[in-house]
């Protein structure tokens, strides 16, 4: 016959050998961390930027590229939730890297390239808005050149992760850079595509159209091509959309167009040149916005901007 202390060993060793395979099996099944494959962190990144959570999205992201440096989703992300969490430079450098791969072919799929680089360049345009105080001349002329580029590769742009940066979104952005830069007859037709309100308001704005002028000033001229000035009177540019020979004509019987050269913002003056060589005496029809009063149409102009921001 066994005693019975050996008996109450053996069970109480065999007892702990169930516990220590069952804490095993257990082990293997509940997971102890989060998940780490580079799709579920991408996934997790941008629902925690939908929601908000900057940080946790950046944690996500950065950890997708550290276990893939070729993970140009992850890249992007991070641009995105650097951006919303007022990190300026570091959205701008992980959003260069997006570029960078797609200039390298990681990325192959047109629609997929075309998706990136609006989203990238909306994400540029945002995050050079942030650094106005740093430079606001070079910063704004980003912002300018990146809602271009954005709007080239999808010019119903919305953002994936966020439909309220969308196209109108960024051409608002872009009217605001404009008026920064005092470009404000580029600030005029920006806003203008999205509410032409000001436009048609003859309080503010008035459109002339072929406005006989005989030419001023002849400048630069040579034997191909001259230069001439126009002066207006009265007159408060926003802009000057065209300049023609009043008694030529083209091909087409319409007025001998030249090309504008430029004029004085709120002034008089505009310049232009082309062929036959202007000469005195020649009359010219001009075609321009004109401003009722410019300081309130630039106040106008300010208001209908930042009625849309």
């Amino acid at each position: 016959m066994v005693p019975r202390v050996k008996i109450a060993v053996t069970l109480m060793i065999f007892a702990a050998m169930i516990v220590i395979c069952g804490c095993d099996h257990e082990s293997g099944d509940i997971p102890t961390s989060a998940p780490t494959d580079v799709p579920t962190l991408i996934i997790a990144g941008w629902d925690y930027f939908e929601n908000g959570n900057y940080d946790s999205a950046i944690e996500n992201f950065a950890e997708a590229a550290s276990r893939n440096a070729l993970e140009t989703e992850a890249y992007l992300g991070l641009g995105w939730s650097y951006l919303r969490d007022s990190q300026f430079a570091p959205a701008i450098s992980n959003v260069f890297n997006v570029s960078s791969l797609i200039g390298l072919g990681v990325v192959t799929d047109q629609q997929e390239i075309d998706r990136y680089m609006a989203e990238s360049h909306a994400c540029l345009a945002g995050a050079y808005s942030g650094l106005y105080p740093e430079d606001i001349a070079l910063n704004a002329q980003q912002v300018v050149t990146n809602v271009d580029l954005a709007l080239s590769y999808d010019p119903n742009f919305f953002f994936s992760h966020d439909s309220t940066v969308n196209s109108t979104a960024l051409q608002v952005n872009k009217a605001d850079a404009q008026f920064v830069l005092e470009d404000y007859d580029g600030a005029f037709y920006t806003i203008s595509s999205i509410d032409n309100s000001l436009m048609i308001d003859p309080a503010y704005v008035q459109l002339f159209s072929d406005v006989a002028i005989e030419v001023e000033t002849l400048f630069d001229s040579t034997t191909v091509m001259g230069y001439g000035r126009l002066t207006v009177p009265d007159a408060q540019f926003i802009d000057v959309t065209a300049v023609s020979h009043a008694t030529l004509t083209n091909s087409a019987g319409d007025p001998l167009p030249y090309f504008v050269e430029g004029f004085t913002t709120a002034g008089t003056q505009t310049t232009f040149y082309g062929t036959p060589v202007p000469q005195d005496g020649d009359t010219f029809l001009v075609s321009y916005y004109n401003a009722v009063d410019y300081i309130l149409f630039m106040a106008e102009l300010r208001g209908l901007i930042d009625q849309y921001r």
